[in-house]
């Protein structure tokens, strides 16, 4: 279980790690009439504040997106070892048929 939670949390920090920049160029574009295009967002951005301006306010995101995925990882691999106990080899459970996890979405919402 905790393999899937650190699992989870990495799958979330990396998305965001290489997403955040693209998403602060997107809300500068937005709100500020200084910039030409997303290539001179980028370029400014990188040249004023250096690349921790393309990081600012990532704190935040990182920790509830880490901790959203790693939930989401660990509650996929319980409800795995729940539906298949007799199963020791995690491999062996990755090709489930979409009929069992969609029970359980059924059941349990």
């Amino acid at each position: 279980m905790y393999d899937d939670f650190i699992a989870g949390w990495l799958a979330g920090g990396s998305g965001l790690v290489i997403g955040h920049p693209m998403d602060t160029v997107k809300a500068r574009i937005q709100t500020m009439k200084t910039y030409s295009g997303i290539l001179d967002c980028f370029k400014q951005t990188l040249k004023n504040e250096t690349v921790r301006g393309l990081y600012k306010g990532m704190f935040a995101p990182f920790v509830s997106v880490g901790l959203l995925h790693s939930l989401l990882f660990a509650g996929y691999g319980t409800a795995l070892r729940l539906m298949h106990p007799d199963e020791p080899n995690i491999e062996n459970r990755k090709d489930l048929p979409m009929k069992e996890p969609l029970l359980l979405v059924v059941v349990f919402n």
